[in-house]
């Protein structure tokens, strides 16, 4: 078992409630709009370099 902080566990399940009703009130989930493994990761990616752009 991995242990993570509580606060990213809270963040994690946040964003993941969050995600679900905005897809309800859109439409839905369909092939059409489901993103690709590739499409997920270049985010994570953006997301992982948005500190490194910040100059202290």
């Amino acid at each position: 078992m991995v242990h993570m902080p509580l606060g990213l566990y809270r963040s994690g399940l946040y964003a993941s409630a969050a995600s679900s009703i905005l897809t309800e009130k859109t439409g839905g989930v369909t092939l059409s709009r489901m993103p690709t493994n590739k499409d997920v990761k270049e985010r994570i990616k953006s997301f992982s370099s948005i500190g490194k752009s910040v100059k202290n």
